[in-house]
C-alpha cells in the first residue's frame, strides 16, 4: 500500500531587529494532523532595511525573483506529488 506524501508549500516570514528586516523563505510540510503545518527546511533569506521594505523600494528584479522562486518550489512539490 502506498503512503500519501504530506503536501508541501512556502512560508515567508519577516523578523525586525532594530531597523534591519529579515526576509525569509523556508518549505512546510503538512503534518498528520491535518490542517498543521511544519516548517521542515530553510531556503533562503534576505536584509533588508526597514524603509526599504516599508516603500517597497526593491527592484522589479528583485521582486521578480522572489516571486519565481515560490513558483518554482510550489512547482517542484506538483511534480513531486506533493500537493
Amino acid at each position: 500500500m502506498q503512503t500519501k506524501k504530506p503536501r508541501r508549500g512556502v512560508l515567508a516570514t519577516i523578523t525586525l531587529d532594530g531597523d534591519q528586516l529579515t526576509l525569509r523563505l523556508d518549505d512546510l510540510a503538512e503534518s498528520p494532523v491535518q490542517g498543521n503545518w511544519t516548517a521542515k527546511d530553510h531556503i533562503t533569506h534576505k536584509k533588508l532595511s526597514l524603509t526599504e521594505f516599508k516603500d517597497m523600494t526593491l527592484s522589479e528584479a528583485e521582486l521578480a525573483d522572489l516571486g519565481g522562486y515560490i513558483v518554482a518550489r510550489l512547482n517542484a512539490f506538483l511534480e513531486m506529488g506533493e500537493v
